[in-house]
Parts: C-alpha cells; structure tokens; sequence
C-alpha cells in the first residue's frame, strides 16, 4: 500500500482530501504544520508528499526545498490557493513533481497521484 504524507493546516480540507485517499486505497498520515514533515520522513516510509504551500508556521517551499535535499526520491505535490503563473512556476523550480489549485476535484487529485506514482 503507498503511503502519502498529507501536509494541509486547514481542518476541513485535511479530513476531506485523507477520506478520499483512503477510499482510493491510500495509508494516509495527516499533519497540519510544517515543521514535523522532515521528522517524519525520518521515521516513516513516505510515496508521497502533498503539500500546501501556505502553512501558517513555515512556508511551503522551504519545506519542499528541504525534502528535495534529502528524499529527491519521494514525489511532492504541491496543493496550494496560489493560482498565480509565478507561483507554480516557483513551485515546480523548488522541486514539486506537480501543482494543483485549489480548489480541486478529487478525481482530478486521484488522477494526479496514480500518475506520481507510477
């Protein structure tokens, strides 16, 4: 079973998107603040990570600049509000494999992951 770190401060979307995961046959480990993602990479086998760039504690490329230093093997992908061009560009140059807006369909996040992880 693939095992996905989901990195997202917001409660509902947090439940909502580690449900759908689930449901498609993810293990899911959910966490709402930066600072623990690199602990948790030490500590866990991770596939991949799906990160939200605006965390209220860290911001999300610094994080993503981290795991690319020390785990280029795990796929990230970037789940962020920012819908700017300069933004996913900045994103997909820190080292995400993909971005995705916000909001998001799920088949469309599922769609996304399966590709990831082939």
């Amino acid at each position: 079973m693939k095992r996905i770190l989901l990195v997202e401060d917001e409660a509902q979307i947090q439940k909502l998107v580690k449900m759908n995961l689930e449901i498609e046959g993810y293990e899911v480990i959910a966490q709402d603040d930066g600072h623990n993602v690199l602990h948790t990479l030490e500590s866990e086998h991770i596939d991949l990570i799906i990160l939200d760039l605006m965390l209220p504690d860290i911001d999300g490329i610094q994080i993503l600049e981290q795991v690319r230093l020390r785990y280029s093997e795990i796929a990230v992908l970037i789940v962020s509000a920012r819908d700017a061009s300069a933004d996913r560009v900045l994103g997909l140059k820190s080292g995400a494999d993909d971005y995705l807006t916000k909001p998001f369909a799920p088949k469309e996040l599922a769609a996304r992951i399966r590709a990831l992880l082939r």
